[in-house]
């Protein structure tokens, strides 16, 4: 279980967040008088956890539901408050999800001017919003929350058993909030694109639960009451959710917070505010947690709703909140009429599409010969696992049909994973070459979106390194081979500061290698010496020259790891005679999935994460 205290010029509130909250926290409560506020859908559920919890302290049970949150409501709970003896010592408890935590809250601010307020949401939209940062309210004539109170609870209890008996409409609504403060915090964001294949995981919810009412207690601090712009942004969404909301009334609360983010983001997009891969990963995410997104027939009747929205400062201007960037937001501020038009063009836009569903990324890998390449089973299996969908085709191009058939590539696909000999003639076609690529003078990813070549072949082997808990920083390595990849690792390998001595059968090979980066020296032979690592990066172990080995037990015996860029066979006759002698031993197929791992990152504008990367390795080599 974590705390956070949130300090406002109020009161200090406390936030007890994680499994067992709720049975370590209620204790504290049970020698106080308490008035249980809950509705009929927990008390049905939780009756006898609520008994065994509260004893014979009095229990209001409301209607569950949006339209309980109402005036009438709300006199029926201070009337019962009066009857029961509440005083202001008391304690009331909101036992449920947003509504009951809106209205309990506005009758515990109410009654007697304020009684102690403990917050126990129970659906995972008020545990990551609601519950926190004291708003309280009824809708009233039609106008959500627009009578109400800012009150802050003394204690939110935030624990996760409650989530395992929610309908999946409830996990999407509290997802449809998540996904908010994803647009708006940095971390969050990184998080939900990284675990979009599992966003309902319950250990992933718990974690981000965590993480969104951070986020919401900072903003509360800086800015308790709305009034210094900074809880404005909070409302992300919401202006044409809401507005959706009151016209159509068919959904929930966090049904139409995702649909208003859709919205506001394509009036975001068509402003020039929130463009390229950080807007379609956030549209990305929408769909990811709702699927189709309803192009309304009356969207610009309903767009007029918004004039009720608590942020407008003039009766004729509609203020929106849309993401910018990874962290970033801003207000824009609308004529109510050019407002209206760019929701009509949204649910155009919409319409046009027949509300197709998300584009599968075509991808490909090209080659000399790529018939038995492994590249398709790992990228396919990477973007499931990300929650991307692709196809990927193999595109085996006969050595000097390379010019006549890379322009129906690039015309027909999305992206290309390029292999030898190809690497270096791809770059006269691209616009930008990025990182890597530049620093080893050859491609082997390609976006067609910006026509921009990556190279992943080495942080692809850095990452197979990482993960093997071996670090060369400062210590020799050999490394036999200085074609392709041998010329990505030993870049990557001076780089990270080791000391590397390259020796190819091709000794200009060596010896240009050598002259382009500092750290890498260039030998004549492989005579036995002490090397941390030694990495064959030839093709000797593998087609013909299966089980013989570059080198033999009188180099390896001087060595600690022996890493084979070689995967098939599982183990060559270099790692085997490495093993025999004790040593620690690294087959190259880490190498060619992580290589695969950072392009789908490219390809979908998502964060590398090295955890990720070992995690879905690990899972590739148990499902192979």
């Amino acid at each position: 279980m974590k705390s956070i205290t949130l300090k406002t010029a109020s009161c200090d509130s406390i936030i007890y967040c994680g499994e067992g909250a709720f049975a370590e926290r209620t204790q504290h409560l049970r020698d106080k008088k308490l008035f249980i506020i809950t509705d009929s859908n927990v008390h049905k559920i939780y009756a006898r956890l609520i008994e065994e919890t509260f004893g014979t302290n009095y229990v209001y049970v409301m209607p569950a539901g949006e339209g309980s949150k109402n005036h009438v409501q709300l006199f029926k709970i201070l009337s019962a408050m009066l009857e029961n003896g509440v005083t202001r010592s008391s304690t009331v408890v909101a036992l449920g999800g947003g509504v009951v935590g809106d209205v309990a809250g506005l009758a515990a601010s109410l009654y007697m001017r304020g009684v102690n307020l403990v917050q126990i949401p129970t659906t995972l939209l008020s545990q990551v919003d609601s519950s926190v940062g004291g708003k309280t309210a009824v809708d009233f004539k039609g106008v959500k929350n627009v009578v109400g109170t800012f009150y802050q609870p003394g204690e939110v209890i935030v624990d996760p058993l409650f989530l395992a008996t929610l309908p999946k409409r409830e996990i999407r609504c509290g997802l449809g909030e998540i996904v908010k403060y994803g647009a708006l915090d940095k971390d969050i964001y990184k998080s939900l694109v990284r675990n979009r294949a599992h966003l309902k995981d319950m250990k992933f919810l718990e974690d981000i639960t965590f993480d969104c009412i951070s986020h919401k207690a900072e903003v509360v601090r800086a800015d308790e009451r709305d009034v210094g712009g900074r809880r404005k942004t909070l409302n992300l969404g919401h202006t044409t959710g809401h507005a959706f909301e009151l016209y159509y009334r068919r959904k929930s609360h966090g049904e139409f917070v995702l649909i208003g983010m859709y919205y506001e983001l394509y009036i975001a997009r068509s402003m020039g505010i929130c463009t390229g891969k950080y807007a379609d990963n956030i549209e990305k995410l929408i769909k990811k947690v709702i699927g189709k997104i309803p192009a309304y027939p009356d969207a610009e009747k309903a767009a007029y709703f918004a004039k009720y929205d608590k942020k407008n400062t003039a009766a004729t201007t509609v203020s929106v909140i849309v993401p910018m960037s990874e962290g970033e937001s801003a207000e824009i501020k609308l004529p109510l009429e050019e407002y209206a038009r760019y929701i009509a063009r949204c649910r155009d836009s919409l319409a046009e599409k027949g509300m197709k569903e998300e584009k599968i990324m075509k991808l490909a890998v090209i080659g000399k010969d790529v018939s038995a390449s492994d590249s398709p089973k790992m990228h396919s299996f990477i973007a499931k696992n990300m929650g991307n969908e692709i196809s990927y085709d193999k595109i085996s191009i006969p050595e000097g049909e390379f010019e006549n058939r890379i322009d129906y590539v690039i015309k027909n696909y999305d992206g290309f994973n390029v292999t030898i000999p190809y690497k270096l003639s791809i770059m006269p076609r691209l616009k930008k070459i990025v990182g890597d690529a530049q620093l080893f003078g050859a491609v082997n990813t390609v976006l067609k979106s910006d026509m921009s070549g990556h190279n992943t072949d080495g942080a692809g082997f850095m990452l197979m390194l990482r993960n093997n808990g071996v670090d060369a920083a400062g210590k020799d390595v050999l490394l036999l081979g200085a074609g392709g990849a041998g010329r990505a690792v030993a870049k990557k390998l001076a780089e990270a500061g080791a000391h590397v001595y390259v020796y190819d059968r091709n000794s200009q090979s060596a010896s240009s290698l050598a002259a382009e980066c500092k750290g890498i020296t260039a030998i004549d032979e492989v005579a036995p010496e002490d090397y941390y690592l030694i990495i064959n990066a030839t093709g000797v172990g593998m087609h013909k020259t299966v089980g013989v080995s570059p080198v033999g037990e009188d180099v390896l015996c001087r060595t600690q790891t022996a890493v084979d860029l070689i995967y098939v066979p599982a183990e060559s006759e270099f790692l085997r005679i490495a093993r025999s002698l004790g040593k620690k031993t690294i087959n190259g197929q880490a190498m060619l999935f992580y290589q695969a791992y950072f392009a789908e990152c490219i390809y979908f504008g998502a964060q590398p994460d090295d955890a990720q990367a070992k995690e879905l390795f690990q899972k590739y080599i148990t499902e192979a």
